[in-house]
């Protein structure tokens, strides 16, 4: 049999597995591919979880070795290889947060040639709480394990990003951005615009909108990814600014600079830019007090997409 399904048992608790043989021919899978892992759709608007678009790319070589890297939604990086197996999967395993997480599944990768649709694939996502002394501020209660469905095809790594997004040049705009969650109140009025992506490459895209927020992003092609050093290729970059009442000192405002990062990502409908921001959560007097230094880092979602004709 090319593929074998039994469980694993450790004593106490049994998870199925599927062995699976290394595809004989993968020359219809060998390209690159970028994906975004979706929110758990039963945690939308959860501030426990993370509700940011993990983004992440992937190539299969004409061996049908399948190599790959991510960025989860709290910023976790995850590198990954494998054989393309039977029927199109590459298998996920990885251990994060120095064991004390996980993220587990497989890609499908399905679909002709030209597509190869990602839309099948899903992965668990899983963090333990951390120690009572630990100064993590990203989700240290834990969370999950989350379901995390993926959208993702193949990519043309040539493409300027205005061409890998299919728009086209327009002074009134040809694009929205839009954030969601992180614990920002009423970003559809304080963070949402409407951009211009121009021609070229690593351009910043020409705010067109009102821009409370002071929303800048970059756009850059959809490179490989990669989580060490030099690891912004293929990553496109932005920030915008949050200025509210401090509640720990009335009468006084705080200014909080949020980054975040996303990829161009073809989902089946368009493409579109996908990505994350963890934005610090205001202070509280507490007990325990918190400053923007040592308060909860939330997780929230970027959303780049062409205008509505």
């Amino acid at each position: 049999n090319d593929s074998n399904a039994r469980n694993i048992s450790d004593g106490t608790s049994t998870l199925p597995f599927t062995a699976r043989a290394p595809l004989g021919d993968p020359s219809d899978q060998v390209a690159g591919y970028t994906f975004a892992l979706l929110p758990d759709p039963t945690m939308v608007g959860n501030d426990g979880v993370p509700q940011g678009y993990s983004i992440g790319g992937m190539s299969i070589n004409a061996r049908g070795l399948a190599r790959g890297t991510l960025r989860l939604a709290d910023r976790t990086p995850v590198s990954f290889s494998g054989p393309l197996t039977v029927d199109g999967y590459v298998d996920l395993w990885r251990l994060l947060y120095r064991g004390g997480g996980s993220l587990l599944g497989a890609f499908h990768v399905q679909g002709s040639a030209a597509e190869g649709d990602l839309r099948l694939s899903a992965f668990d996502w899983f963090k333990n709480a951390s120690p009572a002394r630990s100064r993590d501020r990203v989700y240290r209660d834990g969370f999950g394990p989350l379901l995390l469905e993926t959208v993702g095809r193949r990519y043309d790594p040539t493409l300027a990003p205005i061409d890998a997004l299919g728009l086209a040049a327009d002074p009134a705009g040809n694009a929205m951005l839009t954030f969601a969650e992180g614990g920002v109140p009423d970003p559809e009025t304080r963070l949402d615009v409407i951009v211009e992506v121009l021609p070229g490459e690593r351009q910043a895209v020409n705010v067109v909108s009102a821009n409370p927020g002071d929303v800048s992003l970059v756009v850059r092609r959809s490179l490989p990814v990669r989580v060490g050093r030099g690891g912004r290729a293929g990553i496109s970059h932005g920030q915008f600014t949050l200025v509210d009442p401090d509640p720990t000192n009335p009468g006084s405002d705080l200014t909080r600079s949020v980054p975040f990062e996303g990829l161009i990502v073809d989902d089946g409908e368009s493409p579109k830019l996908y990505g994350y921001f963890l934005a610090p959560q205001l202070p509280d007097a507490g007990p325990p007090a918190t400053s923007l230094r040592t308060s909860p880092l939330l997780s929230g979602n970027v959303l780049l997409e062409p205008l509505a004709p």
